[in-house]
């Protein structure tokens, strides 16, 4: 069904996407393997590039590389540092050790 510049999908599908096909939002069905339940997933694209695809069981598809300020990990290991901090501190006491 039309939705302006946009498709939406009335057959069960659960379908929303550009009519240019850059941007789309779905339903998919469990994984393989996976304990079951649907997950959802959203693309965003351009005609200048690939695109990204972020799915709800925790992955990130792209053709390149990602950018962004810092990545904080949810193990307790990590203290509630981020990425950047961990790798800076790791950096400085492998410094310590050369010296």
């Amino acid at each position: 069904m039309a939705f302006g510049d946009f498709y939406v999908s009335a057959d069960g599908t659960n379908l929303l996407r550009s009519n240019r096909g850059w941007f789309r939002v779905n339903s998919q069905g469990a994984p393989e393997g996976s304990p079951g339940g649907d997950y959802a997933s959203l693309y965003v694209g351009g005609q200048g590039y690939g695109g990204v695809t972020i799915n709800g069981i925790g992955t990130i598809d792209t053709g390149g590389s990602i950018q962004c300020s810092d990545v904080y990990l949810r193990d307790s290991w990590t203290a509630g540092w981020g990425l950047l901090r961990m790798l800076k501190d790791l950096y400085n006491r492998v410094g310590a050790l050369e010296r």
